[in-house]
């Protein structure tokens, strides 16, 4: 399907504006015309929309990036390659689009964990959906604070080996074995070690940290 011409004639009239180009208002007003015309867009379109937004996008500051992004998080049809390029960002601008976009796909989440920062993966931790292929990974690049989110994430499923992996980092830290010993989908026979393995440890200051606050 072709792009609807009154869409991009109106994205034109806007990048063809002197005023405006290279400006954070550029970048607010495409970003409006384009939500506001998602539910008429084919898949080319979006394409357009999504090339031009990252041209702009990548002629300004950070916080201009972090604004399309917090934007674009929660779009189910947002522009593949637009969000690949966020995610990727710096933590500002990456956070909205790893911790909540539906778009990304298991594969490119697992590149991620592999190739970026532990806020990052703590960002990824965090999502409302995550297949074990994805939190096999975390497990093994993670370090304690992401351990302990992604193990306290509802929303997260296991493979053995990743509760294996766990529960082997839950050793020594209590804190960390308590989040995997609550878990409804943790097998009994490795509840019972974890407990036991767990039961005689001081607890340390893991929970001083604050949380909510790691990977801003």
């Amino acid at each position: 399907m072709q792009p609807k011409p009154e869409n991009i004639d109106e994205l034109k009239t806007l990048v063809s504006d002197p005023a405006q180009q290279q400006n954070r208002a550029l970048l607010q007003h495409v970003t409006d015309l384009f939500m506001r015309t998602l539910d008429r867009q084919s898949s080319g379109e979006r394409d357009v929309f999504g090339d031009v937004l990252e041209k702009i996008a990548y002629q300004l500051e950070d916080n201009s990036r972090a604004m399309l992004s917090g934007r674009l998080a929660m779009v189910d049809r947002a522009p593949q390659k637009l969000l690949q390029r966020l995610a990727n960002d710096d933590i500002e601008v990456a956070k909205p689009i790893l911790e909540f976009s539906p778009c990304l796909d298991t594969s490119f989440l697992v590149g991620v964990i592999r190739t970026k920062s532990q806020d990052h993966l703590f960002a990824i931790a965090g999502r409302p959906q995550l297949m074990p292929a994805v939190t096999d990974e975390i497990v093994i690049h993670g370090e304690h604070y992401v351990l302990y989110r992604v193990t306290s994430n509802p929303n997260a499923a296991f493979s053995e080996q990743g509760y294996e992996a766990l529960a082997a980092s839950a050793a020594g830290n209590p804190e960390l074995g308590h989040a995997l010993g609550t878990r409804p989908d943790l097998p009994e026979e490795m509840h019972d070690r974890i407990q036991a393995s767990t039961s005689e440890l001081r607890p340390s200051e893991f929970f001083a940290l604050d949380l909510d606050n790691l990977g801003k």
